[in-house]
């Protein structure tokens, strides 16, 4: 069993380090506007769930007698965090097609979708925010998704055209 206050520690380190992703992919696709323009909009939001997810922290140590106990190992997310490092430092390497294709995947972790309910349950005043969070998630996939349809990416995990070989490589 593990606190809400502790498990709400990885969970604001996901959020930081998908908007660190999103922005560096702003940056490396600036040429691009439709892509710098998501990877804007993503990373905005992603900052913003980080920060909700710090004031559910610090609500949870004024008010520790309100939170019980939460039935999930802290490993779990502390798998993710170190999944998202490994694509971080990846990410200035792969072609946006392959990054999307990530991406849509990360969003769409069971990890992060299974911790906030959890946390939801252990900390009922959190729940709203929670709940807040897993739509934004959502919407990322959704957003991913569509602009990976835009761009003939093929399918969630298929390379798109610049992900073949001989194509253009890294844009």
């Amino acid at each position: 069993m593990t606190d809400a206050f502790v498990l709400l520690r990885p969970l604001g380190a996901i959020e930081s380090t998908m908007a660190d992703i999103y922005d560096r992919l702003e940056r490396r696709h600036s040429d691009d506007p439709d892509a710098a323009g998501l990877f804007h909009r993503l990373a905005r939001d992603e900052r913003d769930h980080a920060a909700q997810v710090d004031y559910a922290r610090r609500m949870t140590l004024k008010s520790q007698g309100a939170f019980t106990e939460v039935g999930l190992d802290v490993a779990l997310l502390d798998q993710l965090r170190s999944d998202l490092d490994t694509l971080r430092r990846a990410m200035d390497s792969l072609p946006l097609g392959s990054a999307i294709a990530m991406l849509l995947s990360v969003e769409q972790s069971s990890a992060e979708a299974y911790a906030r309910p959890a946390v939801a349950g252990a900390a009922g005043p959190l729940t709203p925010m929670l709940a807040a969070l897993q739509h934004g998630d959502e919407r990322h996939a959704r957003a991913l998704a569509e602009f990976a349809r835009s761009r003939g990416f093929v399918g969630s995990a298929s390379p798109g055209p610049d992900d073949t070989a001989g194509g253009p490589g890294p844009t």
